[in-house]
């Protein structure tokens, strides 16, 4: 369930009716819930497995497994846990397992 307005409020209520504004809600919704998923796919799903297989690892990649924490993998790879966190443009240290991270040159 997504919530997109209160109609009880009058100005949102009209909105809401709109079959102009529903269609650009309906697409946002959806565009978000796709670039989300193409990000971070499931382990294991089709999405993971045409990610993994439309692109060539560079070498300088690691995928995250369960139990792996930003720090470890900062040590395991030599380089600073910011410098690994800028390189993948991560804002704080939530990793998702199957996501991959860009190791940057130490």
């Amino acid at each position: 369930m997504i919530e997109v307005g209160f109609i009880s409020n009058p100005d949102e209520e009209r909105r809401l009716r709109d079959p102009v504004h529903q269609s650009g809600l309906s697409q946002a919704i959806f565009s978000g819930l796709r670039d989300h998923f193409q990000r971070y796919p499931p382990p294991a799903s089709l999405l993971a497995w045409q990610r993994d297989n439309q692109r060539q690892p560079s070498g300088n990649e690691y995928r995250i497994q369960s139990g792996d924490t930003l720090s470890a993998i900062a040590v395991r790879h030599g380089v600073p846990v910011n410098q690994l966190k800028q390189a993948n443009d991560l804002n704080g240290d939530v990793i998702r397992v199957g996501q991959v991270l860009q190791i940057p040159r130490s």
